[in-house]
């Protein structure tokens, strides 16, 4: 795509330096590592930081045109406009620079602690076989109708998002599901994205190194869900104290969904086992209503759409309660898009989990699970899964994620000496996974004081620990204590990508194709 850059820079507050007539636009970036010539750039480099030298690489690659933040320069000859936020600038510029996507895209945002990339694949994925041309942007895989791949981000920077938005549209998508992180939400990714709907699946701590407090998390939740229009959807987990808090206000029109006697939409006589989970799910009348309005006016000109029945049977093919969750809120945002509830929950009940997500494989009579859990909801939730599977010998390992924060750590113990009381697992195997990590491109190295917060708590909780430093050696540890008809559950996100396999190999079972790098967009 290209664009003249006067357009560009006259969607900002502020006066320009240099000559802006003749030049045009080829791309724009906030990583000075990929302009290249006829890109903008934009210096969102933290108050302090190297924005300078940024600038400078990015002229040297071939920058035609540069954002400034307040007390910066340009170098003499590029046309530049200095602003009070650039990262604010950024956004607008994505959304100018493509096109304005969002506008003509039904776009639905999936937020929370856990169960976001769940979420946002059963929606599009459930639209998708009811006939609805969905596009998706999840942390296992992002998929435009012209492009697949992994992702770097949960929620890409704006150029990158507004870019996908725009491919989405040009290859026949009238729907697309994406993430919306707390860290997208600060660093503006999301800030000129026209949403069409939203989820927040549950809120408890987590990343606060990043952001700080509790409070702070929470905040960056709701201030995406503040964005949804007037009259759309906004599906919450009534049963989570944290998104009830994050929907009070909003101009949205909430929908809960959960276990408790309140909830619009109700998962009742909940079961689950190793082959999936089902309910019965009653729609309250207010929650019948406001559906078919939203039906009603996201399917102008068809005609007129059933109101969701009273009551519905729902049934997913992946265990645990936390993903018939989540398959309440993808079915209530699919039929607010005008989806009959019976066609969406036939939809969820043909649901394709992504990958690590409750994965199980059967190998020389052992069972092995493989998950991404991340946070202590996200223990809690896949350990009361594994529970309700009745299994006879349980082996856990657990690859620790660095950058989360000393609190969090002490809370993912607490969670697995909790449960440990109950399974009888320990000792438990955890991994540094030294090298594992360093094929992202992020620092997920476990910090020396995170370690210590985490085994502390262990011990406080009564959980023993056998650590290692590599993946390979914790996996193979915990192989070698399987003994007979043994499961095997294999917990944590980056360092734990390549568990699965190195304990089929061990057990010589089928081997998994290789998991691919996630890229940028």
């Amino acid at each position: 795509m290209a664009c003249p850059l006067s357009v560009l820079f006259s969607a900002l507050e502020g006066s320009p330096s240099g000559e802006t007539r003749e030049v045009t636009v080829t791309g724009l970036h906030v990583d000075s590592r990929r302009v290249e010539p006829g890109h903008l750039f934009v210096d969102a480099a933290e108050p302090g930081g190297a924005g300078g030298a940024h600038v400078a690489d990015a002229v040297r690659r071939g920058a035609v045109a540069l954002v400034l933040p307040p007390g910066t320069d340009g170098p003499p000859g590029v046309p530049a406009v200095v602003v009070a936020d650039p990262r604010a600038a950024f956004s607008r510029l994505a959304d100018v620079f493509y096109g304005h996507p969002s506008a003509d895209l039904r776009v639905l945002g999936v937020t929370g602690s856990n169960g976001k990339t769940t979420v946002a694949s059963m929606l599009a994925q459930s639209l998708r076989e009811c006939g609805v041309a969905a596009a998706h942007w999840t942390t296992d895989e992002v998929w435009s109708g012209a492009r697949r791949f992994r992702p770097v981000f949960t929620t890409p920077e704006a150029g990158d998002l507004h870019r996908f938005l725009r491919e989405a549209l040009e290859a026949g998508r009238t729907h697309a599901s994406i993430e919306v992180s707390s860290h997208a939400v600060v660093a503006r990714r999301v800030a000129d994205v026209r949403f069409a709907g939203g989820a927040v699946t549950g809120i408890t701590p987590d990343h606060i190194d990043f952001h700080g407090t509790f409070e702070a998390y929470l905040e960056a939740k709701a201030q995406f869900l503040r964005m949804l229009p007037e009259g759309a959807a906004c599906l919450y987990n009534g049963d989570d104290g944290g998104a009830r808090r994050a929907v009070v206000g909003l101009r949205a029109t909430t929908l809960s969904y959960g276990e408790s006697a309140a909830a619009d939409l109700r998962a009742d006589g909940a079961r689950t086992g190793a082959g999936g989970a089902s309910c019965t799910v009653h729609f309250a009348a207010r929650a019948r209503d406001a559906l078919a309005a939203m039906a009603a006016r996201a399917r102008t000109g068809a005609p007129s759409p059933i109101p969701p029945p009273p009551v519905l049977t729902l049934g997913v093919p992946v265990p645990g309660l936390h993903n018939l969750l989540n398959a309440l809120a993808a079915l209530g945002l699919a039929v607010a898009m005008g989806v009959p509830a019976e066609d969406a929950a036939t939809a969820l009940g043909r649901f394709q989990p992504p990958a690590r997500r409750l994965a199980m494989r059967h190998v020389g009579g052992h069972l092995l699970i493989d998950d991404v859990a991340m946070n202590e909801a996200s223990f809690d939730a896949v350990l009361a899964a594994v529970a309700a599977m009745g299994l006879p010998r349980l082996v856990v390992v657990v690859a620790l994620r660095g950058h989360r924060g000393t609190d969090v750590q002490r809370r993912i113990a607490d969670t697995l000496s909790r449960w440990n009381r109950r399974l009888r697992f320990a000792p438990l195997v955890a991994s540094l996974s030294r090298t594992a990590v360093t094929a992202y491109s992020a620092d997920h190295q476990v910090r020396p004081e995170e370690l210590d917060a985490f085994l502390e708590a262990a011990a406080a909780g009564g959980l023993t620990c056998d650590l290692y430093q590599e993946l390979e050696e914790a996996v193979g540890a915990a192989v070698g204590r399987l003994g007979p008809e043994g499961a095997l559950l294999l917990l944590g996100t980056f360092g734990m990508d390549a568990g699965l396999a190195l304990a089929l190999r061990l057990l010589g079972g089928e081997a998994l194709p290789p998991h691919p790098a996630p890229r940028l967009g």
